[in-house]
């Protein structure tokens, strides 16, 4: 199934994550990314002007619930043709 997709801009994590300077954020941000709980958004221009550079929007993404099991109990209570 698909992620639940959020968009946030890179002043709402700095906000959130609140790490003590800039090595610590950027840090922090890319293990999120490797984690796969942040995507960075737009090109590669789009960035903060900083070195290492970081986006100025990011997606956070969240794995859905696998629900497939629920509907194979659900399938196996209906009877087939």
């Amino acid at each position: 199934m698909n992620n639940i997709k959020v968009a946030v801009t890179l002043d709402q994590l700095k906000e959130w994550l609140s790490s003590a300077d800039y090595s610590g954020l950027y840090d922090t941000m890319t293990r999120l990314e490797e984690l796969g709980l942040l995507k960075p958004v737009g090109s590669a221009r789009n960035n903060n002007g900083m070195v290492p550079p970081l986006r100025l929007k990011y997606r956070i993404l969240r794995p859905q619930e696998d629900d497939s099991a629920d509907f194979d109990a659900i399938r196996q209570l209906s009877p087939r043709p």
